[in-house]
Formats: structure tokens, C-alpha cells, sequence
């Protein structure tokens, strides 16, 4: 009966420990990306933007929408974008995604945080 108690409490707190490694991993991850997205200046170029974040990102080439953090740049600036890049980290809910716009000469237009 001890037996069965002691492996059932190693095998509760083996459980618990990687759970709660899978919950502050994406965390980790985002509070990470989130200091690196706020080192992205206006103008920056794609290849230095990439250096910057250092992880895979989705490029975009329609449905562009310009945003400086949390503000619209409006319609001349949407106009200006050609590509975008994403990058995501899923969580247990939804993913945190930062997304950086760049125009015709590859240089950055805008930056935004969906989460």
C-alpha cells in the first residue's frame, strides 16, 4: 500500500513539474520576443529586423493594415506596405503574434502585438 501511495505522489509531482514547464516555456518565449520587438525602429531594414527578433517568422504579401504598437498609421501608410512578417508563439489559449510591415525598399513601416 506505501508503495502504491509513494508512486502515486512521484508520478502527481512529475505531472504537476511538466505541466507547469509547458505553461511558463511560451511565456518565457513571448517576454523574450517582446524586449527584442521593442528594439524595432521605423526604417530598419528586413534583414535587420530578422537579426533582431532571432526566430521563425510568416511572411505576409496582402491584407496589410499599418500599426506603430497600438496605434493606426492610416491609409497612406497601409499603402506603402508591401510584406510582413509574423512571428507566433502559441500558448494554451491563443498565440501571441508580433508583426512587422515593410514597404517596396524593404524598410520598416510598422510594428504590432496581437494578443
Amino acid at each position: 500500500m506505501k508503495r502504491a501511495v509513494i508512486t502515486v505522489l512521484i508520478v502527481s509531482a512529475l505531472g504537476l513539474s511538466a505541466l507547469t514547464v509547458w505553461l511558463y516555456l511560451p511565456f518565457q518565449r513571448i517576454r523574450t520576443l517582446d524586449a527584442q520587438y521593442r528594439q524595432v525602429q521605423q526604417g530598419m531594414r528586413m534583414s535587420e529586423v530578422a537579426g533582431i527578433m532571432n526566430h521563425d517568422g510568416r511572411w505576409r504579401e496582402s491584407e496589410f493594415k499599418a500599426w506603430w504598437d497600438d496605434k493606426p498609421l492610416g491609409a497612406l501608410e497601409d499603402a506603402r506596405i508591401r510584406k510582413a512578417v509574423r512571428y507566433s508563439v502559441p500558448t494554451f489559449f491563443l498565440p501571441v503574434t508580433f508583426e512587422f510591415t515593410f514597404d517596396a525598399d524593404g524598410k520598416t513601416v510598422g510594428r504590432h502585438r496581437y494578443d
